[in-house]
């Protein structure tokens, strides 16, 4: 049941491109 590396890649990308916007505001409040 080894998954597509390919897939596993998208999702990661994904789970960044939804949490980046909350680093920023992180960043911009340090």
């Amino acid at each position: 049941m080894h998954r597509n590396d390919a897939v596993l890649w998208n999702e990661v990308i994904e789970d960044l491109a939804r949490i980046r916007p909350v680093l920023d505001m992180l960043d911009a409040i340090r």
